[in-house]
């Protein structure tokens, strides 16, 4: 960034493709669904089909007629939507889960046009398929995630493999041992050194939302001010995670306004030509990740 003019470095890539930069916006849509629904993984197939992986916490998200599961079951449940290329039609689309929560973490489609799901459960009775590697969850310790997921009986991984129409479960088995498998998360402490949050990991960060990334603006070699404001977002506060802005060697200038009330560990370190920082009252917590 110089000014007003945003560019790009471009390294090494295939001269004899087309380079693109700003890719077109081939369709975008709202998932339909009347309870809370968070989208969490995403994939395609040799047509051009989108499958998107949510979790949602009740009735009244979209199915389609026949699909394995019609009916919400427990907790925050899975679901699995198909659109066709261009958005104009659900495909197919299916709740998934057992009697505690799932989150689907990861999707790929086969040579069979069948989807290929990895993801997280805290049920006894995730469904599975007969003569599964294994149909018995190993469940772990009591967890809860991004302050609002929560596994009483710990979490195991799940790996499930649907037919292309969406309509039948092929396969399907629990992948785990004694203690939690299958959900990335860092502890995070809070100023009295409690556990206070579960999340904010290297995969979460890419979803964007998480509360108080980590690294988020890590090594923007041109940036040389930053503000943040007074208005309170987010929750009630907000959190200027670990190493956000480490490895900034032209930041000048930092003002931290009243909506931030924790500065992670190692936020501005390396910021070498840091001449002014100015703090706002609401701070109660600076470096607070217990190592």
């Amino acid at each position: 960034m110089n000014k007003n003019t945003l560019s790009y470095k471009i390294e090494n890539y295939d001269k004899t493709l087309p380079l693109i930069i700003d890719p077109a916006l081939i369709f975008s849509t709202y998932s339909g669904s009347t309870a809370d629904n968070w989208g969490f993984t995403s994939t395609y197939d040799a047509y051009g089909n989108l499958y998107a992986g949510s979790i949602v916490d009740g009735i009244g998200y979209p199915t389609t007629l026949g699909a394995f599961v019609d009916t919400y079951a427990a907790g925050w449940d899975c679901t699995i939507s198909k659109f066709s290329q261009d958005g104009s039609q659900l495909l197919f689309s299916t709740y998934y889960g057992g009697d505690q929560s799932e989150m689907p973490h990861s999707m790929i489609v086969n040579q069979y046009d069948e989807l290929v799901v990895m993801g997280t459960t805290g049920s006894y009775n995730f469904p599975t398929t007969p003569y599964a590697f294994s149909e018995m969850f190993s469940a772990g310790s009591t967890i809860t995630y991004d302050g609002t997921v929560s596994f009483p009986f710990g979490v195991d991984i799940y790996v499930s493999r649907f037919s292309n129409d969406g309509t039948a479960l092929l396969a399907s088995t629990y992948v785990g041992g004694t203690n939690n498998d299958g959900l990335n998360y860092r502890e995070i402490y809070n100023a009295n050194q409690y556990i206070a949050y579960f999340g904010n990991d290297s995969l979460y960060a890419n979803y964007g939302d998480g509360w108080g990334n980590r690294g988020v603006f890590e090594g923007c070699i041109s940036l040389k001010k930053v503000t943040i404001g007074d208005e309170e977002v987010y929750y009630d506060k907000t959190t200027i995670g670990s190493e956000a802005f480490e490895g900034c060697p032209a930041l000048e200038e930092v003002y931290i306004g009243n909506s931030v009330s924790i500065i992670g560990d190692g936020a501005f370190r390396g910021c070498g030509v840091l001449k002014k920082a100015t703090i706002g009252n609401s701070v109660t917590s600076i470096n607070y990740r217990r190592r």
